[in-house]
């Protein structure tokens, strides 16, 4: 089972993030423009899914369905792997693996946000949404109590990173939409089609968050995925909001002041000279897409930084470890090793010795055969 273990694994998370950053910006930007040939642009990078691995012991095989990135919290991805368990009663515990920290917070501007409203502990299925991705469980079939999974959002991305868009006339350079008003909004994607129907929404907002004079009268408005009526006097927006209105999604940055502020997102009449989306395009580079924090340069030299940092400790560790290595080896040698000089002096006064006992012996045999014929 693969696991977030060396200095390796974090590179490779932080370049996958760093590409499914600039990816996913890039191409919610492209969609906001028209091409030379009066269309809304789509996808320029493909991206590479978020990788997701069941643990042998699951109760089950196909409990998980589906796992794919989120556009609406991308800002919480994350150089990290992480590990989904659930416990006795079946709720989901989302475990980053590069420092074992619990994702426990229901706050949406929170870093350990983890999004549950859409899991059912007692059918044991349903949605989990947590640092950028969605997870998707298997309706029919209930997770176990110690069901583990492996998530793996970013540690593949970079090389999975495609420009998907080779005819030059379809580069969305021109503005597709044109955006006026005083309420402040972020995060802003047009779906295909938005403007079949009508080519003008609008609407206004008090300083209270709540919503009048909608146009068209009939259009539908949800947020956060549920049915808004402003007629409601309960119904109120809040800063953060994620508000749809035919086909036109946005974010709400902040609400206005006492005089309350409009909204009107519009049909653009684009022409060849419009170069409004390129140039937003362009300026994405300056903006903090990469973890909700840093720009695409800032990232890419942060990473640069703590590759090398990591280079040079393990170089001292390597020469440190070399040191103590060549020491333990003449410490060993003096106990027991072999000394060839020593050796080689030994080897030579021991032919001398050995040349010498030959002489006496021969000097020996030569008195013993003068003695011998004195006799005779």
């Amino acid at each position: 089972m693969p696991c977030e273990k060396s200095g390796l694994d974090k590179t490779q998370n932080q370049i996958g993030q760093l590409a499914v950053s600039l990816s996913m910006a890039f191409n919610e930007q492209h969609k906001l423009g028209v091409d030379l040939n009066g269309e809304q642009g789509g996808d320029f990078f493909n991206v590479r899914s978020p990788q997701a691995y069941s643990y042998s012991r699951n109760s089950e095989d196909d409990l998980l369905t589906s796992i794919e990135f989120d556009p609406a919290t991308v800002d919480k991805l994350r150089a990290t792997d992480y590990t989904v368990s659930f416990d006795a009663n079946l709720n989901p515990v989302v475990t980053r693996n590069d420092n074992g920290q619990v994702l426990n917070s229901t706050d949406p501007d929170d870093a350990n946000y983890v999004d549950v409203s859409d899991w059912d502990e007692n059918l044991g299925s349903g949605e989990i949404t947590f640092g950028g991705v969605t997870l998707s469980f298997n309706s029919g079939v209930t997770v176990g109590e110690g069901d583990r999974f492996e998530i793996q959002p970013v540690r593949r991305a970079g090389a999975g990173m495609e420009t998907n868009v080779s005819d030059l006339d379809k580069i969305a350079a021109a503005s597709f939409a044109d955006i006026e008003g005083d309420l402040s909004i972020g995060q802003v994607s047009i779906a295909a089609g938005a403007f079949d129907t009508e080519d003008e929404y609008a609407f206004d907002v008090a300083a209270d968050g709540s919503v009048s004079n909608i146009q068209p009268a009939m259009a539908a408005m949800t947020v956060n995925g549920e049915a808004f009526d402003p007629a409601d006097a309960t119904s109120q927006l809040t800063v953060g909001d994620r508000i749809q209105i035919g086909g036109i999604s946005f974010t709400l940055n902040e609400l206005p002041g006492v005089n309350g502020a409009t909204l009107s997102i519009s049909q653009s009449d684009a022409s060849a000279g419009d170069n409004r989306n390129a140039l937003a395009m362009q300026n994405l580079q300056a903006q903090s897409i990469v973890g909700g924090s840093a720009s695409v340069s800032g990232a890419y030299a942060s990473m640069v930084s703590d590759v090398g940092n990591r280079t040079n400790i393990t170089e001292v560790n390597l020469d440190a470890r070399q040191g103590l290595t060549d020491q333990l080896r003449a410490v060993q040698q003096s106990e027991s090793g072999v000394n060839l000089d020593e050796e080689a002096a030994n080897l030579i006064r021991y032919q001398q010795y050995y040349q010498a006992n030959a002489r006496v012996i021969d000097t020996a045999g030569a008195l013993m055969d003068t003695i011998l014929n004195l006799r005779g």
